[in-house]
């Protein structure tokens, strides 16, 4: 995934879509703050949402067995890629 300054119009969408899947070998600009990838519990997803879907809470001891729902495998900023350089969003609150 991608955390974007602002708010992407179609033609950014597209290039975000198409760019982001490819991670490394994707292209990047100074509007990307973030690169991100992550995994997730496929079953504990599919559990999670069927509960939320039906009202329910998801089932604690399942959540804990699989410790986690989606986890980070790789995050990228500050320049690399192409995307934005620290200096250039260091000054905002």
């Amino acid at each position: 995934y991608v955390l974007y300054d602002g708010v992407p119009d179609a033609a950014e969408l597209d290039r975000i879509t198409a760019n982001a899947p490819r991670q490394e070998a994707g292209r990047f600009t100074e509007r990307d703050l973030v690169l991100s990838r992550a995994n997730k519990s496929v079953r504990l997803f599919a559990h999670v949402t069927e509960r939320l879907q039906a009202g329910q809470q998801p089932d604690t001891d399942m959540i804990r067995s699989v410790g986690y729902l989606m986890r980070t495998t790789a995050v990228y900023g500050n320049g690399k890629f192409g995307i934005a350089d620290r200096r250039l969003i260091a000054d905002r609150p």
